[in-house]
């Protein structure tokens, strides 16, 4: 892939499922800001980076 000339995926796999992900630039220099505010407490910060970087969450995600 060369990343002048292609196009980049819009899609992840993950267990199987295709996902929808953000690739343009600029989305993921708000991702960096937001990551790096320390105003915003972590759990808005987990909720709005999984809204970011993810367009599409079938259902919600359960860690063990």
């Amino acid at each position: 892939m060369n990343i002048l000339f292609d196009k980049f995926p819009d899609t992840v796999c993950v267990n199987d499922e295709a996902y929808q992900i953000e690739t343009d630039f600029r989305e993921w220099i708000r991702f960096a800001k937001l990551v790096e505010d320390e105003d915003i407490p972590w759990q808005i910060k987990c909720r709005l980076l999984l809204r970011l970087s993810l367009i599409h969450i079938s259902e919600p995600t359960r860690l063990a």
